[in-house]
């Protein structure tokens, strides 16, 4: 630990939470990783430090290949279609009329969000990590997608009236230099949007822990709105509430104003951060009480275990439990890129493929879409098969909109 700080430039953090030996799927293979969470405690900015080195987050990305995004998937499935939708509807509100406003989305995913500003009237350009979705986004919507990193696009200086960031600055490994080249980007009136998570509403219970890998920052509204000011945009409207924990805020070009300390915001966080470890802990100790019993019974059985989701999600609930030691045949995924592969050590498989293994139970790894899993299991057959969920209220975030 000892990088500076992002928000006011000082050396002072705190540890408050250590996950160490965190297993994450790179380059094919299993390697582990200390998480370190730390805070400033002179302006209260939560972050990773050390964070993971760039190799290691590209072929962590590479892994990941934004796992639902799959090629002539119905609209409905692609996940934050319909918080996306709201964010359009947000952000017209909030500027009113968007009819020829130039807009930027950074990470922009399948270009959805972009289609619906251009829906209303606005011309936009999005640049995206990920050159398949940067490609099935352009066709799916018609959107003008660059391939590449933010700091790999040239872009002219004040040519953008809208820039947007929808869970991206949580990746960036310089918050601060990039809304710094945004500030150079927009034109004098320009605004910036931002959604991010909402450090004060982590979701608890879920395998996924809510400081994760690539997530490099933690905000609160107080330290974004502080990152804003001192990066040269005033703070406009906020909004947090919503199902799933997350805030946005919209910003416009300004003059920087340097962030100042604040013990008291270091105290809440403090005491915040804390909260969540212990109440976590709690969570785990349930969801490893609930795999426990049936995983006894299908060793005694010799039973045959196939595990649907291969992403993330799958990775923490490995790390968090014992279900490595059931007979586990299979992993299943609807991502077509990801069929035929192993991953986790684990021959990955559609769900049509699945009755051809004939496994005696499936475990349900996902939050957001654990009711079409089981819903997907019904259509090939295996409506029958004992399942083991995990979420009985879970909130999909792509389903999600202000309450």
């Amino acid at each position: 630990m000892g990088a500076a700080c992002q928000l006011c430039g000082v050396t002072a953090p705190e540890e408050v939470q250590h996950q160490p030996g965190f297993r994450i799927l790179s380059g094919g293979r299993e390697i582990p990783f200390d998480i370190h969470t730390v805070l400033c405690t002179v302006c209260g900015l939560v972050s990773t430090d050390p964070q993971p080195a760039p190799g290691q987050l590209a072929r962590f990305y590479a892994a990941q290949e934004r796992d639902a995004f799959v090629e002539g998937e119905d609209e409905a499935r692609i996940p934050g279609e319909g918080s996306r939708l709201d964010q359009a509807r947000w952000i017209e509100a909030e500027l009113g009329s968007l009819a020829g406003l130039r807009v930027l989305e950074i990470g922009c995913y399948d270009g959805y969000l972009l289609h619906r500003l251009e829906a209303a009237g606005a011309r936009g350009l999005g640049i995206e990590p990920s050159a398949r979705a940067a490609r099935l986004g352009a066709e799916r919507h018609g959107v003008e997608i660059r391939a590449g990193g933010f700091e790999e696009v040239e872009l002219a200086p004040g040519s953008f009236d809208l820039i947007v960031l929808s869970h991206v600055l949580e990746h960036m490994g310089q918050p601060r230099a990039t809304l710094e080249r945004c500030r150079e980007l927009l034109a004098p009136r320009g605004h910036l949007f931002v959604e991010v998570p909402n450090l004060w509403k982590p979701r608890i219970d879920s395998a996924v822990n809510f400081f994760t890998f690539d997530h490099l920052f933690n905000f609160s509204p107080e330290t974004l709105a502080a990152l804003f000011r001192s990066c040269g945009f005033a703070v406009g409207a906020l909004a947090d509430d919503f199902e799933f924990p997350a805030f946005r805020m919209i910003g416009r070009a300004a003059e920087p104003c340097t962030a100042e300390a604040a013990p008291e915001l270091v105290a809440r966080t403090r005491c915040a951060v804390g909260a969540y470890v212990r109440e976590r802990a709690v969570f785990v100790e349930r969801l490893r009480g609930r795999v426990a019993p049936e995983l006894e019974a299908w060793c005694a059985a010799g039973s045959r275990v196939a595990i649907y989701g291969a992403g993330y999600h799958t990775e923490c609930l490995l790390d968090a439990t014992d279900l490595r030691r059931a007979d586990l045949v299979a992993l299943v995924d609807e991502n077509p890129a990801k069929q035929g592969t192993k991953v986790l050590g684990l021959p990955v498989v559609s769900p049509r493929e699945l009755p051809a293994l004939a496994p005696d139970v499936v475990v349900i790894s996902s939050y957001d879409f654990q009711a079409e899993m089981v819903e997907s299991l019904r259509r090939v057959g295996l409506g029958e098969v004992p399942t083991l969920t995990f979420y009985s209220e879970a909130i999909a975030f792509s389903n999600a909109a202000p309450r």
